[in-house]
């Protein structure tokens, strides 16, 4: 999941990422600079990339 955590206290949720394949904790989470992608690093040591494909987010 996504949260945005400066508006409100304890954050609120914007998105859930989500794919069939990517079942494992995620513990790590770097955004490139121009927000578009987002990089994960799991329990099961899969990095996952996530492009942004939807402008409403």
């Amino acid at each position: 999941m996504v949260w945005e955590l400066g508006n409100v206290a304890g954050g609120s949720r914007v998105s859930q990422l989500v794919h069939p394949r990517c079942v494992a904790a995620v513990r790590q989470v770097t955004l490139s600079r121009n927000g578009k992608i987002l990089l994960t690093c799991c329990d099961d040591g899969t990095i996952w990339r996530w492009d942004r494909v939807c402008s409403n987010i």
